[in-house]
């Protein structure tokens, strides 16, 4: 189709896709927010052109998770909870940051130590363990309830664009305690668990 100009509309018909030269529209051609995010492809503009004002360290998305069921345990190996948050991440550049608010108990009797663990796993992939507990004295016949609400970071690096991911909270018991607890007791918060995902 020819071209055909329209001197009193100022538009030019006929024009093909990708018919104009390449280096004839220039920034000042584009008009302010003229390009939204409708237009553009998901990962279409790498991290290094980026503008300044898009400066590395902006949250992309932030997804949480939170369970109130009851767990106990007498096993020293990491037990399973419901405790997990997923996450399918946008950017190639990005890490996501992990904020875990377990709501954790340990059980003692005859003065033992009272010691328990928690596990953060991306998928099956151990990332950190945490403790807590209480050093009982070593009274006979004493039997204590310790409860408590840990709280930990983790920033996960190992990360690719496009992946979903699931992170979850373990728990399990230390020593010769008798029993580690995961949500003790209902109506006290739960426990949390939130993705952050970076922009690196």
């Amino acid at each position: 189709m020819a071209l055909v100009l329209n001197g009193s509309a100022n538009t030019i018909g006929g024009l093909a896709v990708g018919g104009v030269p390449d280096g004839t529209i220039d920034a000042g051609a584009i008009a302010t927010n003229a390009i939204t995010a409708s237009e553009l492809a998901a990962n279409a503009v790498e991290t290094g052109h980026l503008h300044s004002g898009l400066a590395l360290g902006k949250i992309v998305q932030i997804v949480q998770g939170q369970t109130n069921t009851q767990y106990t345990t007498t096993s020293s190996s990491f037990q399973d909870t419901d405790c997990t948050v997923a996450i399918t991440t946008n950017s190639s550049a990005s890490k996501v940051l992990i904020l875990g608010n377990p709501f954790v108990g340990i059980r003692s009797e005859n003065g033992v130590d009272a010691y328990g663990r928690i596990e953060l796993l991306r998928d099956t992939t151990q990332l950190r363990v945490g403790f807590y507990g209480h050093w009982m004295g070593n009274t006979s016949g004493l039997t204590t309830n310790h409860y408590h609400s840990p709280s930990f970071t983790y920033l996960d690096a190992g990360v690719s664009t496009g992946t979903s991911y699931t992170y979850k909270i373990k728990y399990c018991l230390t020593s010769s305690s008798a029993q580690a607890q995961f949500n003790p007791h209902s109506g006290h918060g739960g426990s949390h668990i939130t993705a952050i995902e970076i922009l690196t």
